[in-house]
């Protein structure tokens, strides 16, 4: 959005977020590495999968286990113990996903809309809010749309009761 801003294509002011996305930590279904906690991360042994840091589901994550090594509860040192148990460092989230459904992982960390796509595959541990990088996504009409009343009407869409209620099925959270 920011780059269409600045080039022109987006007036500024006119985006707005229209939903949001957040982290969760996935297991396989069987849940071997017994991972019931976030502490439970820091456990020697466990084989985690992360995304690489280059990609934002990655940075991410690591933001999470750095804010979480500030909080007494996990301790000083919880993300370099956490980072001991990495395996796997994948290109995209989607790998990281597949991975952990598959069971070639005991955990990994994916938002939330990609653990909605094999729910079936997994269990999900939630990362708390203050823990976590809240993605949230704008939308915004082009500054020179050919139809301009038909861009607003999608907007408008979008942000509706009616199209939160779909995107929620697909594991984002709505607007409020």
């Amino acid at each position: 959005m920011r780059a269409s801003i600045e080039g022109g294509r987006i007036a500024a002011g006119s985006e707005e977020i229209f939903v949001s996305n957040v982290l969760v930590v996935i297991t396989p279904d069987d849940n071997p590495g017994n991972i019931v906690t976030l502490q439970d991360l820091a456990t020697p042994g466990l084989q985690l999968i992360l995304a690489d840091e280059a990609v934002p589901v990655g940075q991410y994550s690591r933001d999470f286990l750095t804010k979480a090594s500030e909080q007494p509860e996990f301790g000083a040192d919880f993300a370099e113990q956490v980072l001991a148990n990495v395996v796997s460092f994948e290109e995209n989230v989607r790998s990281v996903l597949t991975k952990i459904a598959l069971g070639e992982g005991d955990a990994g960390i994916v938002y939330t809309t990609d653990a909605a796509l094999e729910a079936a595959n997994i269990q999900q541990i939630a990362i708390p809010n203050n823990l976590n990088t809240i993605a949230n996504y704008p939308i915004a009409p082009v500054a020179d749309s050919a139809n301009p009343a038909l861009a607003e009407a999608f907007i408008a869409f979008v942000r509706s009761a009616e199209a939160q209620a779909i995107l929620v099925q697909y594991g984002f959270i709505p607007i409020e």
